[in-house]
C-alpha cells in the first residue's frame, strides 16, 4: 500500500471545523424542511453508490460519542460525553435516564408522552420541549417547561448511589516536641491521632485512636470510637453499631456502646444548615492547642504565636469543648467553649427519627443501660414539632419542642425538658426542668448570627452525664443558666469583625464562667492588620484577659510571590510580648516559612523558625524556638494511606467520603480539588480526599495539560458516593495520532465527497471533504478503515508518534476488495 506523508504542526481545531463544515450545515438552518441531495452530482469513475443521507438530515454530527457542553433552559449545567444516534429524521443526542437525572429533568413527567423505559428518552416528544445541537460549538441546549424539572438537581435517587470499592484507609496526624530548660532538664512529648477504617461491600468500619507519650508519664493508648455503619436507602437512614457517641440535637451527647438507627439528613435536601464552631484564641509562643470533649481528646495541633482560628475539628456531639493552650514555657491556659447543635427544621411533610440503645461508656464510672428515641415532623406551615425521650435504670428525661422557619426573619426553636433521677444507692432523688431557646439568621449578606441561645434549668435538673457521675458519689456543680452567641459582621471597606461569647451560672455558686473572643480586621492599601481580644473567667473568679494587635505587609512586586513582614504585640495579665518576622512561600509553592524574633514579658529575647510543606501526599511542619533559658524543637506530619485492589495511594487527609480518579496508568494527569490541584501517581491514580456524600460529584480532568498525543473518551465523570464510600471514577485515556489524509482509489481517483470513514468496529470516525481529505484520530488498536459503498479499505501507520501535531499524508491508496 503506497502513501506519501509530510509532518506539520497545524491547528487541529481549525482543520476539524473546515472539514466538518459540510456536516454542520444543517445545524445552522432554522427551517424545519429537509434538504435533499442527489448522488448523481457526486461523480466517481467506478459509479459506486455513495450514501450521503447523513449530509441532508440530522443534527450535523454523524453517529458517535462527542464531548458536549449541555445547558438546560439557558443555564450551563455540565460538560460530558453524549452519544449521538441515528433516527428516522436524522441523528439526535441520546438522553439516557442517568443523564436526565444529572440534568435535573423530571423523567416521570415524560412518561405521559414517551416510553421512558427505552435507553434514550425522547425529550422533544413533550410539549414545549426542544433539543438544539450546535455542531460547531459542540453545545447542546435543552429547553423544557418548568414542570419538567426536579426541585433540586442535587437530590439523587438511591439507585444511583455508589457504594464505593473495598479498601483499607488510615488518616494520621503525628506531632512531637523536645524542650529543655536552663540547659539542664529536658522534656519530650509525642502525640499521634489515627483514624483507621475499612470499607467492605458498602459496610464502613471506623476506629479512632490516640497515642500520647511524654517524659515522666506512661505511654497511653486511648480509643475514642470503634464502630461500623451502613446506609439503609429504603429508609433514608443510617445504621451504626459499636463504640461511638450519641450525636443528638435534643439530648446532651455522651459516649456509648450500642446500636443506632436514624435519618441521615445528607440523603435529603438540606433546609437548615447546622452549626460548626470555630475555636479562636491567642497564642503567645509556638503553642500546642488541645481540644477535648466528654473527656476525650478530639483535636491537637501546634500553632504559631498570635491569634489562631481552628475550623476543621471533627463532627461533634452536644457538649462543652475544653480548649487548652500550652505555651513553650509550659504554662497553660484553659477555657470552655459551649457547643450546641441547633435543632434542625424539617421540610414540610417529612419525618426524621433516631433510635439508640446501649450502655453508657466511661472507664471511671458505672455504665448503665439506656434507650433513646427522637422524632421530628415538619408541618405544612413551616413549623417543626420534635420530641425525645431517654430512659435508663435510674434516670429518664423527656423533651418536647417546636421550631419555626420565619423565612427572611430566620429560624428559631424552643423546647422544654423534664428529668427524673432516682439513684439506687448513693445520692438523692432529683427532679427538674430545663428550657432552651435558639435562634439563627443571616440578617444581611454581611451579617450572620450563627447561633444565639439561652438555657435555664431548675436546681433539680440533671443531664444523663451528670446523673451517671452523681450516682457514682461525685459532687458536681448544677448549671443554672447558659447564654451563648456567635456573630460575624462585614463592614465593607471598613473591615470585618466577629464575636463569640458565653456565660454560665450555677446553683449554690456565686461565681460565673465567662468566655469571650472578639476581633476586628481590615487592610490599609497592601497592609493587613487585626485587633483581637479574649476574656476567660472561671468559677473561682480567676480572670485572664489578652489583647493582641498584628500587621502584615507584603514586600516586592504584586506579580511575584510576595514575602511578608509581620509584627505582633500581645498584652495579657502577665505582661507584654512582641515579635517581628518574615514569612512567605519558597520557589516551590508547596513550601512556606516563618521566621520571628521578639521580646517576652520577662525581657527575654526569643527567636523562632518554622518550615511547612503542603504536598499531594502529606503535610509536614517543623520548627524551633530559642531563648536564654529554654530551647524547643517540634515537628508535625499528617496525611493518609489508602490500600485497595489497584494499589496503595498516599494522599492528603481523607474526609469521610472520597473519590479515586483512575486514568488507567497515565501519570501526571491533573484534577482540581479544593485550592490545590492533584495529579495522578505512577499508577495513574489520584485521590480526591474531600467530597460530599449523596450529592452528584463531577470529576473532571484538566484536559489542557494532557499530552497532545493522548486522547480520552470521557473528560469528566459523574458519580454519587454514599457516606463513607471511596468511589472509583475511571477515565479511558489512550495514545492517538492525528492524521490528515487525502484518500484516493487504486485507480488514482479522489475518494467521493461526503463518504463516511468507518473503523473495524463499525464506528464512524470521519467524513471526506470535497478535495478527498479526512481528519482521523488514529489509535494503535485500529488495524484498518473502510469506506462504505466503495468496498475499499486502507490502514494508517502502526507506530503512534509521540510528537504533537498532525501528520499529513497527501496520497493514501484505498484498496478495493479483491485487488492486490
Amino acid at each position: 500500500m503506497a502513501h506519501q506523508k509530510k509532518r506539520y504542526t497545524v491547528n487541529s481545531l481549525g482543520l476539524f471545523i473546515l472539514i466538518a463544515s459540510a456536516q454542520a450545515a444543517n445545524a445552522e438552518q432554522e427551517t424545519q424542511t429537509t434538504t435533499h441531495f442527489t448522488s448523481h452530482f457526486f461523480v466517481n469513475q467506478n459509479n459506486t453508490n455513495i450514501d450521503i443521507s447523513h449530509l441532508e438530515k440530522g443534527q450535523g454530527l454523524i453517529p458517535g460519542i462527542y464531548p458536549l457542553s449541555i445547558s438546560v433552559n439557558g443555564a450551563q449545567v455540565t460538560d460530558t460525553d453524549v452519544e449521538v444516534i441515528s433516527q428516522e429524521n436524522g441523528t439526535a443526542p441520546c438522553i439516557t435516564h442517568p443523564l436526565a437525572v444529572q440534568l435535573g429533568i423530571n423523567t416521570p413527567y415524560y412518561s405521559r408522552y414517551t416510553d421512558i423505559t427505552m435507553r434514550c428518552i425522547d425529550i422533544a416528544a413533550a410539549p414545549n420541549s426542544f433539543l438544539t445541537l450546535n455542531a460547531k460549538r459542540m453545545n447542546l441546549d435543552i429547553r423544557v417547561p418548568q414542570i419538567a424539572l426536579t426541585t433540586t438537581r442535587q437530590l439523587i435517587e438511591p439507585n444511583l448511589w455508589n457504594k464505593g470499592i473495598n479498601n483499607f484507609r488510615m488518616n494520621y496526624l503525628a506531632s512531637g516536641s523536645k524542650q529543655s530548660r536552663d540547659q539542664q532538664s529536658s522534656r519530650s512529648q509525642f502525640y499521634t491521632d489515627l483514624n483507621l477504617g475499612a470499607d467492605i461491600n458498602g459496610i464502613h468500619f471506623r476506629s479512632n485512636l490516640n497515642y500520647s507519650d511524654s517524659t515522666g508519664q506512661e505511654a497511653d493508648w486511648q480509643s475514642k470510637e470503634s464502630y461500623a455503619y451502613t446506609a439503609i436507602p429504603s429508609l433514608r437512614s443510617e445504621l451504626t453499631a459499636g463504640e461511638t457517641f450519641l450525636r443528638s440535637n435534643l439530648i446532651d451527647g455522651f459516649a456509648f456502646t450500642g446500636i443506632s438507627l436514624g435519618t441521615d439528613r445528607a440523603m435529603l435536601e438540606p433546609r437548615f444548615q447546622g452549626y460548626a464552631p470555630v475555636i479562636r484564641g491567642i497564642a503567645q509562643s509556638n503553642a500546642r492547642v488541645s481540644i477535648t470533649q466528654n473527656s476525650y481528646t478530639i483535636y491537637e495541633q501546634f500553632v504559631p504565636p498570635g491569634e489562631f482560628a481552628i475550623d476543621d475539628i471533627p463532627s461533634l456531639s452536644n457538649g462543652d469543648l475544653t480548649v487548652t493552650i500550652t505555651e513553650e514555657d509550659g504554662s497553660q491556659k484553659r477555657f470552655v467553649q459551649p457547643y450546641t447543635q441547633i435543632p434542625n427544621l424539617v421540610r414540610p411533610g417529612l419525618w426524621e427519627y433516631a433510635i439508640t440503645a446501649g450502655k453508657y461508656r466511661n472507664d471511671n464510672t458505672d455504665e448503665p443501660w439506656f434507650i433513646n428515641a427522637e422524632i421530628s415532623h415538619g408541618l405544612d406551615n413551616d413549623v417543626t414539632l420534635f420530641g425525645a425521650s431517654l430512659v435508663s435504670q435510674e434516670y429518664s428525661i423527656h423533651t418536647m419542642g417546636v421550631g419555626f422557619n420565619l423565612g427572611k426573619l430566620g429560624g428559631f426553636s424552643v423546647d422544654a425538658s423534664r428529668s427524673y433521677f432516682r439513684p439506687d444507692e448513693i445520692g438523692k432523688d432529683a427532679d427538674g426542668n430545663s428550657y432552651r431557646f435558639f435562634y439563627a439568621k443571616s440578617l444581611t449578606r454581611s451579617t450572620n448570627i450563627q447561633i444565639l441561645g439561652y438555657r435555664y434549668s431548675t436546681e433539680g435538673f440533671r443531664t444523663f452525664n451528670e446523673a451517671v457521675i452523681e450516682s457514682d458519689g461525685s459532687i458536681i456543680s448544677q448549671r443554672k443558666s447558659r447564654a451563648e452567641a456567635t456573630l460575624t459582621q462585614s463592614l465593607g471597606s471598613y473591615g470585618s469583625l466577629y464575636f463569640t461569647g458565653s456565660q454560665e451560672k450555677y446553683w449554690k455558686t456565686k461565681g460565673e464562667r465567662n468566655f469571650l473572643v472578639s476581633g476586628y480586621s481590615n487592610n490599609y492599601k497592601d497592609m493587613n492588620y487585626s485587633l483581637s481580644f479574649s476574656h476567660n473567667e472561671n468559677l473561682n473568679g480567676k480572670r485572664d484577659n489578652t489583647v493582641s494587635i498584628s500587621a502584615s505587609l507584603p514586600l516586592g512586586s504584586k506579580n511575584r510571590r510576595p514575602t511578608y513582614i509581620n509584627y505582633q504585640q500581645t498584652h495579657s495579665d502577665a505582661g507584654t510580648d512582641f515579635n517581628a518576622g518574615i514569612s512567605g512561600l519558597l520557589s516551590d509553592e508547596r513550601f512556606s516559612y516563618n521566621v520571628t524574633s521578639g521580646r517576652s514579658n520577662d525581657d527575654l529575647v526569643e527567636s523562632s523558625a518554622r518550615l511547612s510543606y503542603s504536598g499531594q501526599s502529606t503535610g509536614i511542619t517543623a520548627g524551633t524556638s530559642h531563648s536564654k533559658y529554654h530551647d524547643l524543637y517540634f515537628a508535625q506530619a499528617g496525611g493518609s494511606v489508602l490500600v485497595h485492589k489497584g494499589g496503595i495511594i498516599f494522599g492528603r487527609r481523607l474526609g469521610e467520603t472520597a473519590i479515586i480518579a483512575d486514568t488507567g496508568g497515565v501519570e501526571d494527569v491533573t484534577f482540581q480539588t479544593g485550592a490545590l490541584p492533584i495529579t495522578t501517581n505512577s499508577k495513574g491514580m489520584a485521590l480526591l480526599p474531600q467530597v460530599q456524600p449523596y450529592r452528584q460529584q463531577e470529576v473532571s480532568m484538566d484536559f489542557s495539560k494532557l499530552d497532545a498525543n493522548l486522547e480520552t473518551s470521557n473528560r469528566s465523570h459523574f458519580i454519587t458516593p454514599e457516606r463513607g464510600a471511596v468511589s472509583l471514577a475511571k477515565f479511558n485515556i489512550y495514545p492517538t495520532q492525528r492524521f490528515l489524509v487525502r484518500i484516493m482509489s487504486d485507480n488514482g481517483q479522489v475518494a467521493p465527497f461526503g463518504s463516511l470513514i468507518v473503523d473495524a468496529g463499525g464506528n464512524n470516525v470521519s467524513t471526506i471533504d470535497s478535495s478527498g481529505y479526512a481528519l482521523i484520530n488514529h489509535t494503535q488498536n485500529q488495524s484498518s478503515y473502510f469506506i462504505p459503498g466503495t468496498g475499499c479499505t486502507f490502514s494508517l501507520p502502526d507506530q503512534i508518534e509521540s510528537a504533537p501535531g498532525i501528520t499529513i499524508i497527501d496520497k493514501l491508496i484505498c484498496v478495493t476488495s479483491g485487488d492486490n
